[in-house]
């Protein structure tokens, strides 16, 4: 199973967000929940992390070289 299949893990959905950033050519998103960071999912565009993080509705917050 890859990163991209699994179900993301649990969190608080009032607390939790994503963090968009790139590395190399794919953009990541990682679930941030308190102090604890789970990298869920990676994409070709920035947009596509985006809807992720919608369709979960959940905020994300775009840094390093994502913004």
């Amino acid at each position: 199973m890859t990163m991209n299949n699994k179900p993301l893990p649990p969190h608080d959905k009032h607390t939790a967000y994503i963090e968009i950033s790139k590395a190399g050519s794919k953009f990541l998103c990682v679930l941030l929940d308190s102090s604890t960071r789970h990298p869920v999912r990676s994409f070709n565009t920035k947009r596509e992390c985006q809807k992720f993080a919608a369709a979960h509705q959940l905020d994300f917050v775009l840094v390093g070289g994502a913004k």
